[in-house]
């Protein structure tokens, strides 16, 4: 997949753990993310997409990282 999943959730990571989210848990979050990308991104390639748009239509079906940190 065109994408690294070093920064793939940087700006979250950032704000869970400026906001004092535990580093293990902001750590077990991220992952889970990365997790259901990965999945989302399978999918959609299974189904056709190239990976570029399959990377796109992940994210977008994740969401914006701003409104996951204030959940």
């Amino acid at each position: 997949m065109p994408d690294d999943k070093s920064v793939r959730f940087e700006a979250l990571r950032s704000e869970l753990l400026e906001a004092g989210v535990a580093p293990r848990h902001v750590r077990r979050i991220v992952d889970e993310l990365d997790d259901h990308v990965d999945d989302l991104c399978a999918e959609a390639i299974a189904d056709g997409m190239n990976s570029i748009d399959a990377m796109a239509f992940a994210m977008q079906r994740i969401g914006d990282q701003q409104l996951i940190g204030l959940r």
